[in-house]
């Protein structure tokens, strides 16, 4: 049993007021954070919430371990932190990176490298659990999608990224809809980056996609070199494509776009500089 993550459920839902708020600040659906408090509950013999029509609240046992409860996993979080910090060589530059924007984020680091004349060290994660890193010294910097919640920490001027429209031979695109008709989209999954998912995803309705949405953190391209489907990547990303798949640069508007976040403005302005010269080549050149 994981004591710590069900411990943080019990408090999500204590500070959100409901299970379906708390799922939704947790990343995750309701059943899991139900069952998690369920087991809590059951490990310990006591009941630690009142569920009823009227919302959720703490029982009078839950309200005395309450402050325990918020200590430890605010401890567990200062550990945490506390052990990365030693792990790392101070002279390292300690970079979030974004999956989704895999082939770009290896030549910005490559040039960052070269321009700091010191050890690049990659952190791979959602835009949301860098910005979160950064806030607690975990991480220098982060490469992570446009837009994201950024306060707290020194932020870029978005940069938009050469982004390859992915879809099968067979189907074909036109001025008034530039991207192919009755296929499924193939994005990452949305609980890495809501907002800037959101808005991709309303670009390629505004383009005249008329198919369903397939989240998928693998596998895009299989979709698409099955024939069922069609997707956006960074143009830096791809591998070479069977003969079944055809690539083409997507419209500016359903490009995607990245931002350097960055605890010192120094450090962020010189990432963004590196950013702002690689995202428009096909090589990171």
């Amino acid at each position: 049993m994981d004591l710590l993550r069900h411990c943080s459920y019990v408090l999500a839902v204590v500070d959100e007021g409901s299970f379906t708020d708390a799922a939704i600040s947790l990343g995750i659906t309701q059943p899991p954070l139900s069952q998690g408090v369920r087991r809590l509950e059951e490990r310990w013999g006591v009941r630690l919430l009142d569920r009823s029509a009227r919302g959720v609240g703490l029982t009078a046992e839950g309200r005395r371990l309450l402050p325990v409860l918020r200590s430890l996993v605010a401890d567990a979080e200062a550990l945490e932190r506390r052990a990365r910090e030693l792990g790392r060589d101070p002279g390292d530059l300690v970079c979030g990176v974004d999956p989704a924007l895999a082939g770009l984020t290896e030549a910005v680091l490559a040039r960052l490298a070269e321009r700091s004349r010191v050890p690049v060290r990659p952190r791979p994660g959602t835009p949301e659990v860098l910005v979160d890193a950064l806030r607690g010294g975990e991480i220098d910097l982060a490469l992570v999608r446009h837009p994201c919640v950024t306060d707290g920490v020194h932020a870029g001027a978005p940069v938009t990224v050469r982004t390859a429209l992915v879809r099968p031979a067979a189907r074909e695109t036109h001025d008034a809809f530039p991207v192919p008709r009755g296929l499924s989209l193939v994005l990452r999954p949305r609980e890495e980056a809501p907002a800037a998912h959101d808005l991709l995803w309303h670009e390629c309705l505004r383009a005249g996609h008329d198919g369903p949405l397939i989240e998928a953190e693998h596998g895009a391209l299989a979709w698409v070199a099955a024939g069922a489907g069609w997707t956006l990547l960074p143009w830096a990303a791809l591998p070479a494509v069977p003969e079944t798949v055809v690539v083409t640069e997507a419209p500016p508007r359903l490009s995607l776009r990245a931002v350097v976040v960055a605890r010192e403005d120094e450090v962020g302005q010189q990432a963004h500089a590196v950013l702002a010269g690689v995202a428009r080549g096909a090589d990171g050149g």
